[in-house]
């Protein structure tokens, strides 16, 4: 029932706060928190009720990508809090500020520093993708099947915000890879196609909780391998960069080519 409560509060709050304003957003309505980062009165209305709706649920801290945006503090809940609840109000607003349809609503609960629950609400494809941990992912209720590897690899290499030189290097490696998939500017969008198995791998660098708490337990429980370039385990808390998510069949054969080309840390 738990899983069902968050995502009946989910999709409500986003049918009373998000869609009234998608291609209808007034001037004064959108802001940027840095060039190109935007922020807009849905994503912080979203937010602020949906925080309520969870706490309601299960009384713990929330750590809200714009309320972080306003105290960073709140990013060592997600490690030392015995539980947490971490939100992205949309994901995938430079999307919605154009009035495209590429965008979600993501929820992680994180106990004792690992993601037990998420779920991610597309919407515009009526797609509610839940997971529990140890009990696979499911799609508006119906268990997904594993994705299996195709005739050749697909996917998508996140290097925007890699520094140079590894930047370019990636890029190159890249190249190798097989088939190239366009980013869709949304990580819940992008792992939603990768659970799908529409492509086989997905790279970024950046690994905010919000974007990657929820959408890691998706793609693990689907039967994917999810971790750091050098094979860490990817935990929400770290403050650890690259994660690559693949078809465990090729995700060796993707490491071994990505991990030599990315900076080492200090």
């Amino acid at each position: 029932m738990f899983i069902d409560e968050v995502a009946t509060a989910i999709r409500e709050v986003a049918a009373a706060e998000v869609l009234p304003r998608f291609q209808a957003l007034a001037e004064g309505d959108v802001a940027e928190k840095s060039p190109g980062d935007y922020v807009t009165i849905a994503d912080r209305e979203c937010e602020r009720v949906l925080s309520q709706r969870l706490r309601a649920l299960q009384d713990a801290p929330v750590v809200g990508e714009e309320a972080t945006a306003e105290d960073a503090s709140l990013l060592e809940l997600v490690a030392g809090a015995d539980a947490a609840w971490v939100i992205d109000p949309i994901d995938g607003t430079s999307n919605f500020v154009g009035g495209k349809p590429d965008f979600v609503v993501m929820v992680a609960l994180i106990e004792s520093g690992e993601t037990t629950h998420a779920w991610v609400w597309d919407p515009n494809r009526d797609s509610m993708l839940t997971a529990r941990r140890g009990e696979g992912t499911h799609r508006n209720g119906a268990r997904l099947p594993t994705p299996s590897r195709g005739p050749g690899l697909s996917g998508t290499i996140k290097s925007k915000y890699v520094p140079e030189p590894g930047r370019t290097q990636l890029r190159e490696a890249a190249s190798q890879l097989g088939t190239p998939v366009p980013a869709q500017g949304s990580a819940g969008v992008e792992y939603a196609s990768l659970v799908d198995g529409t492509i086989d791998y997905l790279f970024y660098w950046r690994t905010l909780p919000w974007d990657h708490a929820p959408c890691a337990l998706l793609a693990t429980e689907a039967g994917l391998t999810v971790a750091r370039p050098d094979g860490t385990p990817y935990r929400p808390g770290d403050t650890g960069t690259g994660l690559l998510a693949a078809v465990p069949q090729a995700w060796d054969q993707l490491a071994a080519n990505i991990h030599p080309t990315l900076p080492k840390a200090e």
